[in-house]
């Protein structure tokens, strides 16, 4: 059975149109039975806070930041598996950042993957962005990054 880790830099893709939403829409829209979606708590902090701070800056407007927020509860609901923040992610989040140097909000989510993989032998960690996916890689974890130009074929071969 295989499972995504999905952080917030590549399911905001989902939200609103970059680099890697073809492919984040299809790995999410084409999922297949048996595949299991999921991310951190922390990631339902930074969908709001993108959105509010793009809203701030008149980047969006409250009709599409209402769409946004309304379809990633939506997700929340329907496919995606949101991981508590326990005290041990958290623990785990410092010795990552130790080791690595990351943002916290990086090392939450490292951290939270590394708590499950091993209820999820096959899962994929997928981000777009970079210094996660290098320490993400040195911990073991298989990555897709879909703003990589092999993301796809990344896709197919993790769906295989």
């Amino acid at each position: 059975m295989a499972a995504f880790y999905i952080d917030t830099s590549a399911l905001f893709k989902r939200y609103r149109s970059e680099p890697g939403t073809p492919i984040v829409e299809e790995l999410v829209d084409r999922r297949k039975p048996g595949e299991v979606f999921l991310t951190s708590y922390l990631t339902s902090l930074e969908v709001e806070a993108a959105v509010a701070r793009a809203l701030k800056a008149r980047l969006l407007s409250q009709r599409a930041s209402r769409v946004i927020l309304g379809r990633f509860s939506q997700d929340s609901l329907d496919f995606l598996f949101v991981e508590p923040l326990t005290n041990a992610v958290v623990s785990a989040a410092i010795d990552v950042v130790r080791r690595h140097g990351l943002r916290a909000g990086d090392a939450l989510h490292l951290a939270t993957a590394m708590s499950i993989r091993s209820q999820y032998p096959e899962m994929a960690f997928v981000t777009s962005d970079g210094e996660l996916a290098s320490a993400a890689v040195t911990e073991g974890l298989t990555l897709l990054d879909p703003t990589h130009p092999s993301a796809l074929n990344a896709m197919h071969a993790l769906r295989a």
